[in-house]
């Protein structure tokens, strides 16, 4: 999942947050977080569109 909104966050153990931005992947032991702060988007519906898009 790519982030949708810029958002910060402690990863990997670190002790300090780094900020992330849109379009950068989220990495695991975020996830939970960033999807409470609607901050992450799945790619499956921009995919499903593209294909449909390239049909027509």
């Amino acid at each position: 999942m790519k982030f949708t909104k810029p958002f910060k966050g402690a990863t990997g153990g670190n002790s300090y947050p780094q900020d992330f931005k849109v379009g950068d992947e989220c990495p695991d032991d975020l996830l939970v977080a960033a999807m409470k702060a609607n901050a992450v988007s799945d790619e499956k519906p921009k995919a499903a569109s593209k294909a449909k898009a390239d049909k027509e």
